[in-house]
């Protein structure tokens, strides 16, 4: 008995130490990316919006592409997506999901400083936007982790791969404050601030004044979007405070949670791409019109 007290105690030990050298290894290839990306900005600066643009369309093609792995497992035994690799892809899935969601933000973000903070050197925030795209991806991966690490990735016979049960409500109550809560109100309180910020200020110029509007409709678009798809998943959060509740669990609660997550962000890159001018011109096949120049010659 003492000796497989021992030998818990010991894999407890273990386990932490692994996890120090994880965040450890985690810390300096984060500073060593910050390096590199300051030493690679000063090509990019001049594509900033665009990289943004970019980095929140990976977020939502890359979910719906990792969910669509689970497709049809009525052709497959029940167990078939049991396996050791289950939950790394749940892990994944949630990852590109908060990146989502935090690249919204940080496209918010970019707009208030845009309105409210004008007179700010263009060159320094574009710094900043763009490590910021980094701190995204690695708050994604990092937080998600902390998931995996502790278990909260089960499989579900009834989605066909492993989630965060809604038994797990501390885990699972955790997950939708950070993932989607926290960056989505923020969204919204940064865009109502903007719209005040806007009809408060009467003396900025006509050029800024052109260009603040042009941010609000975007921004406006982007709230309109975040708000589709916390719409869309509303499923998921009903049948989770049911189950709080009543304890009472709804037969097709997992369905509800993959089809939400699915159609939401389908939705979600459909109006991201008509939002979006560079991609819109692309679907569009917009062609550039141009005038006729008549050149006449005269002979003195």
């Amino acid at each position: 008995m003492a000796t497989q007290r021992e030998r818990q105690r010991d894999a407890i030990v273990l386990r932490r130490i692994v996890i120090f050298l994880l965040f450890l290894v985690l810390f300096g290839v984060t500073t060593l990316s910050i390096l590199v990306i300051y030493s690679i900005t000063s090509y990019l600066i001049p594509f900033a919006p665009e990289i943004q643009t970019v980095h929140t369309s990976i977020g939502l093609v890359s979910t719906p592409t990792t969910r669509a792995r689970r497709v049809g497992p009525g052709l497959k035994s029940s167990d078939f997506y049991n396996d050791s690799l289950c939950p790394l892809r749940g892990y994944f899935l949630h990852v590109f999901i908060c990146a989502f969601f935090y690249s919204c933000l940080l496209q918010a973000i970019f707009r208030l400083f845009r309105v409210a903070f004008y007179k700010l050197n263009s060159r320094k925030s574009h710094y900043l936007f763009l490590i910021g795209i980094f701190l995204t991806w690695f708050i994604a991966f990092l937080y998600i982790l902390l998931h995996l690490l502790k278990h909260d990735f089960e499989y579900t016979s009834l989605a066909y791969g492993c989630w965060i049960s809604f038994a797990n409500v501390y885990g699972l109550f955790q997950a939708l404050l950070v993932m989607y809560v926290g960056p989505n109100s923020t969204v919204c309180l940064i865009y109502a601030y903007i719209v005040r910020y806007s009809r408060r200020k009467t003396h900025i110029q006509p050029h800024q004044q052109k260009l603040n509007s042009r941010d609000l409709i975007i921004l406006k678009r982007i709230v309109i979007i975040v708000l589709v798809a916390m719409g869309i998943g509303i499923a998921t959060l009903i049948t989770f405070l049911v189950y709080i509740i009543t304890n009472y669990l709804v037969p097709t609660a997992y369905h509800l949670q993959g089809l939400s997550i699915s159609g939401g962000f389908f939705m979600g890159s459909v109006g991201f791409a008509f939002i979006t001018p560079q991609i819109k011109d692309i679907f569009l096949m917009k062609k550039q019109r141009i005038a006729p120049v008549i050149v006449v010659d005269v002979i003195l």
